[in-house]
């Protein structure tokens, strides 16, 4: 369109990052579904409630859900610790909790593209849904965009789980 170009994310792409690790050895690539094995963590409800706009040089570049939740930050502090026992190096970037919708490449209507985003704003309606499990993927980066391939999956504990399991 004339207000600005941008890829979308494939729905089956969706994500939250909890780690982001650029260049994995073998050791780190068997240790860390090793971690995860042994890691224990309710699943939980998170809400999203706003769209948000991340800035690179003061032009919009992520469109994204931000997410506040408590057990989120906690889950993430206990893989912290967990990966830095083990010697297990991590990009030290601040967490910023969200899901990302789409990247901007270029934008011509920027006042009119911030209207647009307030507008959604505006009539959107809180979305709460169940974090439930952890995904380690490998993203190889292609022309046509990300290709993931899942390494490692678990379910986290759900409540009723935890109850029956003591």
């Amino acid at each position: 369109s004339d207000v600005c170009e941008m890829k979308q994310v494939e729905l089956e792409n969706i994500h939250l990052t909890l780690f982001f690790w650029k260049d994995l050895g073998d050791f780190e690539v068997k240790s860390i579904p090793d971690l995860l094995n042994d890691f224990s963590f309710n699943a939980f409800e998170i809400t999203i409630h706003k769209l948000k706009v991340f800035y690179r040089k003061n032009f919009p570049s992520v469109v994204n859900f931000p997410v506040k939740s408590h057990e989120l930050l906690k889950m993430k502090e206990q893989l912290n610790e967990i990966f830095s026992l083990n010697h297990i190096e991590f990009e030290q970037k601040r967490f910023i909790p969200h899901f990302t919708l789409l990247r901007i490449k270029n934008i011509n209507k920027l006042n009119f593209f911030k209207r647009k985003i307030y507008l959604i704003n505006d009539n959107l309606k809180k979305i709460s849904f169940c974090l439930d499990s952890i995904t380690l993927y490998e993203s190889i980066l292609k022309k046509t965009g990300p290709e993931y391939n899942i390494l490692y999956h678990k379910k986290l504990v759900s409540k009723s789980e935890d109850n029956v399991n003591g």
